[in-house]
């Protein structure tokens, strides 16, 4: 018989004078386990009726519970992994994490639940979700072969009429005006579209999206069902109406809430097409690609930016949106290998907005949209073609131009996005000198986009937390921000 015992995790004999449960060698694992990364487990660590359980009910939160009380955890440390620990790997407090754990409705923002099992290495196949290019279920519509049909407006599935989204979403349904409604209501409405714009491209989707929701329910939609003295001042409404949509759905997109964004989306373009605006349902269907290309679908955002840019929709739209349009179209090609298309699709967008000027009429929705967002779409285009050094050049050039006061946001995501492409062709102290500028950029921004480009930070500089000091202060900043900024 051991007159110490036996070690907990390995059963090795402790020696005598060991009171703990695990020998010295676990005992150091333990440590650098808890410090680190969570281990990657096997299948079997997720073969438990609680996993099981967890994984069917479709919440993160009692996932987390499952993991944390592993039998495993138990048995080599003599007691549930603690929610400070978890917390501090997945970029959250342990208040965060208790709340998450015993909250009465589950996290469904896709983004947050993809970078949450991203780090806890969660089987794919027990998920309720997709993680980016990878499906738990094989189908030919996520593997881009072969041909597919054009989207048609009339396959945009539009949910809820406008009235019994915004009540889900506010508490209360919209109400008519008897009154007439004219022209200068709808510069009304362009106007606040234009100011809720502008506080979303400095601050990020994650400010002010109940106040533009709310305006849309009190104020908005019972213009609709007033009374016109003209059919052209409906159908301006109409446009207005669907432009506020369409941001609605663009916050909370970069909000990442991205059932209620696409809602909003095919509401925006339903409004459209009644107001017979194709340059307006094309500028929704760019931002319905743009969303698919951000969640790594790539088929479905090819489909939809090749949409955006057919017919009336681009060649009625101002040169600014059509650069807007192409570069989106680009993209599209570049994620499916068509690199000598995507070439020629980003000619023809920096020809187009060549072709703006303060003089040229234009929607107020492209006011966004500047040589700084053209070099930084390029600069996507090329590093999924895999040209990073030509990626490297562009994103610097966007940096270098777009005013970071106004454009605050898509200014962090641009650093954050240099950042990964220095870390990528093995400059790593030249990434974390851009990564520092990224997250000091982005305090006080609220953006689903900015809390990724944060925990893919964290996980390419994860091997170097350890030992250097700069990794270990940017990983500080890191979880601070995403703490911060974590939908609550």
């Amino acid at each position: 018989m051991d007159a110490g015992g036996r070690c907990q995790s390995c059963s090795v004999p402790l020696a005598a004078d060991n009171n703990a449960r695990l020998c010295g060698k676990c005992h150091r694992e333990q440590h650098d386990q808890l410090r680190d990364a969570p281990a990657a487990h096997s299948r079997d660590f997720f073969e438990t009726d609680q996993f099981r359980a967890a994984f069917r009910s479709r919440d993160m939160g009692r996932v987390f519970t499952a993991y944390r009380t592993h039998p495993r955890h138990l048995k080599m440390f003599g007691k549930a992994l603690n929610q400070e620990t978890l917390g501090r790997w997945l970029g959250l407090t342990q208040a965060q994490v208790s709340k998450i754990e015993n909250r009465s409705r589950p996290e469904t923002r896709l983004d947050i639940l993809i970078d949450w099992a991203k780090v806890l290495q969660l089987p794919l196949d027990m998920l309720w979700f997709d993680m980016p290019n990878q499906s738990r279920f094989a189908s030919n519509h996520q593997s881009g072969q072969g041909s597919r049909a054009p989207i048609l407006l009339d396959e945009l599935v539009v949910p809820r009429s406008p009235d019994q989204l915004l009540a889900a979403h506010t508490g209360t349904s919209s109400r008519s005006l008897s009154r007439r409604i004219g022209s200068g209501d709808v510069e009304v409405v362009r106007e606040m579209t234009l100011l809720f714009s502008r506080t979303d491209q400095r601050r990020g989707g994650g400010h002010g999206r109940s106040a533009v929701m709310e305006y849309l329910k009190s104020d908005v939609i019972p213009q609709l069902n007033g009374v016109y003295a003209a059919e052209r001042t409906r159908c301006e409404m109409l446009s207005a109406a669907g432009e506020l949509a369409y941001l609605a759905g663009w916050m909370a997109f970069d909000d990442s809430d991205h059932a209620l964004a696409k809602d909003l989306f095919a509401h925006a373009v339903k409004l459209a097409s009644e107001a017979n605006d194709p340059p307006l349902i094309g500028h929704v269907l760019r931002a319905m690609a743009h969303q698919s290309l951000d969640l790594g679908f790539s088929a479905e955002a090819y489909d939809l930016a090749t949409a955006s840019v057919e017919g009336d929709r681009y060649s009625r739209a101002s040169s600014r949106e059509r650069a807007l349009l192409g570069v989106i179209h680009a993209r599209s090609l570049a994620v499916r290998g068509e690199g000598g298309r995507a070439s020629s699709v980003l000619l023809r967008a920096e020809g187009d907005l060549s072709k703006a000027s303060p003089e040229s009429p234009e929607p107020n929705r492209v006011f966004f949209f500047s040589e700084a967002s053209l070099a930084h779409e390029t600069a996507c285009t090329l590093r999924d073609l895999g040209d990073l050094p030509g990626a490297d050049e562009k994103f610097q050039r966007s940096i270098n131009l777009r005013d970071a006061s106004k454009f605050t946001r898509t200014h962090a995501v641009t650093l954050g996005y240099l950042g990964a492409i220095k870390a990528r062709q093995g400059e790593i102290y030249e990434a974390c000198a851009v990564w520092s500028k990224c997250l000091d950029a982005m305090q006080g921004v609220r953006s689903g986009r900015t809390r990724r480009v944060v925990s893919e930070m964290r996980a390419t500089l994860l091997p170097l937390s350890k030992e250097d000091a700069v990794a270990r202060e940017l990983e500080y900043m890191a979880v601070t921000y995403l703490a911060d900024s974590s939908p609550s």
